[in-house]
């Protein structure tokens, strides 16, 4: 999803919230290289904890900065829809 989201909106994801919980925070990963690789390649209903059987969407909170150096976050950007195929 991190690359789909860099390409299409020429953005880099940080963090990811689900409603208030946290999902990914790029700080708390950046230094443990493995680890990050991992979160960041695990499917998403395993990472999110929900039935995507049962689900047809999730919306996420994703904040965004410039590029990967930069940590001035972006303002005012919405919510990420994300829609499961089955």
């Amino acid at each position: 999803m991190f690359e789909i989201l860099k390409t299409k909106y020429l953005l880099f994801p940080r963090d990811i919230f689900k409603g208030k919980k946290p999902i990914y925070s790029y700080a708390a990963y950046k230094d443990k290289r493995e680890l990050n690789e991992e979160l960041i390649n695990k499917k998403m209903d395993n990472l999110l904890g929900i039935d995507i059987n049962k689900e047809e969407y999730v919306d996420l909170m994703i904040t965004f900065t410039l590029d990967e150096k930069n940590e001035e976050y972006i303002k005012n950007i919405p919510n990420v829809r994300l829609f499961f195929t089955k």
